[in-house]
């Protein structure tokens, strides 16, 4: 545990924090990315109590809580159209390779490393063969190879694309339908899998 967790652990339990050097590094995404957005804003809250009784003011009430609830659940089709309901189960409209890659990630909440990204490509095959299915099976499986390519950062250009294109089309409602990590660490979709329904 780091020197800001051993801390914050103090404050939230009323325990001695030892101010030690962390085990992982600072920058580790474990530590609280995988923490659902609402557990997250439960413990600004609790950490925003024990400050007030220590003395400091801290207002979080004015955080923008607009978190994936049921109202914006993801439906994804047979064929792999997704739907969002907040907008009215409106359809996002995302290119094929794009719309792949995105199912992809749905379907592996857990998080996927880049470095490992060769061992989904069959998967990646079957997603964009359901996705596009009258393309012709060569020109599918150029276009996955392409993807996966060893040295290659198509795969990470496409998880860019796929953010920007979620950006322009949801505005400030992307942040959880996004793919976040950090080099070296599995990359995820942060919206919790109950929000997803598969047909």
């Amino acid at each position: 545990m780091g020197i800001q967790a051993s801390l914050a652990w103090a404050i939230l339990f009323g325990k001695t924090a030892v101010l030690e050097e962390p085990e992982v590094p600072y920058g580790d995404p474990e530590r609280l990315d995988l923490l659902s957005a609402q557990e997250l804003f439960d413990l600004l809250q609790k950490v925003q109590e024990k400050l007030k009784e220590k003395g400091y003011s801290v207002n979080i009430d004015k955080a923008d809580k607009s978190l994936p609830m049921e109202s914006q659940t993801l439906h994804i089709s047979k064929d792999y159209r997704i739907y969002i309901d907040c907008f009215g189960l409106k359809e996002i409209i995302l290119r094929p390779l794009l719309r792949t890659v995105f199912i992809l990630f749905l379907r592996h909440p857990e998080g996927i490393r880049i470095k490992d990204k060769a061992a989904y490509r069959d998967e990646l095959m079957d997603i964009y063969t359901r996705i596009f299915p009258n393309l012709d099976t060569d020109i599918r499986r150029e276009r996955i190879d392409r993807l996966i390519a060893p040295g290659q950062n198509a795969f990470s250009e496409n998880l860019s694309h796929l953010n920007k294109a979620l950006s322009s089309l949801l505005g400030q409602a992307a942040s959880p339908y996004q793919v976040y990590g950090t080099n070296g660490h599995p990359r995820r979709i942060m919206l919790d899998p109950i929000f997803v329904v598969w047909e």
